[in-house]
């Protein structure tokens, strides 16, 4: 699930949505500028979460290498 996604479905559509989930998620950096950075680089970016773990990752794409 995209992270814009995932906070809407959480946090609700609110304006202070993604406030809620950088205070819920402290652990991601040290400062809240810091961590508003991060967030910003991972929406631009298209990092996904893994709701069963909750791990924010960025999708790759696999290449296959055999038939090429």
């Amino acid at each position: 699930m995209d992270i814009s996604e995932f906070i809407s479905k959480t946090y609700g559509d609110e304006r202070d949505a993604e406030a809620a989930f950088l205070q819920d998620n402290e652990q991601i950096a040290r400062t809240l500028n810091a961590r508003k950075a991060l967030l910003f680089r991972w929406k631009k970016q298209g990092y996904r979460v893994n709701l069963s773990t909750g791990d924010i990752y960025l999708p790759t794409v696999v290449i296959n290498t055999v038939n090429a």
